[in-house]
């Protein structure tokens, strides 16, 4: 159930040589994204292949596979879990992949999504609080989002990091102040 990924969903206003793609958007209320660690799907993850079925751990027999580029995009795969739930398969694996080269998966249960019968989202079966829909994004825009949340992270590393080197440079002082009272630093120049 593959098409080319330039004729999937355009929307009005978007650069039109843009591919666009099926993209992962975490949803707001499920848990918290500082909750979450790296390998759990992002808003902006795209969205490579998905399994669903008992098989669905890649060896089962009864798994159906979707790979990328999704026909109709967002509309095409919600019809795709509409299906599978009604069929009572909703065992779900979703594979990503970040930039480039970088791959996670999301092992999950297909739920109705609150407040709409026909609209459906993914719970994680390692925390039920982690829940992920789908969006059309151009890929651009992922990867744009993708960088913002490098952009956070390498954030939080640099304040860990000043922390750090606050502490390191007391340590240093105080281990200054403590050294020149025996007698400076001559003896360490011998």
């Amino acid at each position: 159930m593959t098409t080319d990924r330039n004729s999937g969903p355009e929307k009005p206003g978007r650069d039109s040589n843009s591919v666009i793609v099926l993209s992962v958007e975490c949803l707001k209320g499920s848990s918290t994204a500082d909750e979450w660690t790296g390998d759990m799907l992002q808003t902006g993850d795209i969205v490579e292949e998905i399994l669903i079925g008992t098989g669905s751990s890649l060896s089962g027999s009864r798994s159906i596979r979707y790979k990328a580029p999704f026909k109709n995009g967002k509309s095409g795969v919600q019809k795709i879990l509409h299906k599978s739930f009604k069929n009572k398969e909703t065992s779900i694996v979703v594979r990503v992949r970040r930039g480039r080269d970088e791959f996670a998966e999301l092992h999950a249960c297909v739920v109705p999504e609150s407040g709409s019968k026909n609209k459906y989202v993914l719970r994680s079966i390692e925390d039920p609080n982690y829940a992920v829909g789908f969006t059309d994004r151009s890929e651009a825009e992922c990867f744009e989002l993708q960088g913002e949340l490098d952009d956070e992270l390498c954030l939080k590393v640099l304040m860990f990091l000043s922390m750090v080197l606050c502490i390191y440079s007391d340590f240093l002082c105080s281990f200054y102040l403590k050294i020149s009272m025996v007698g400076g630093f001559d003896f360490f120049f011998l």
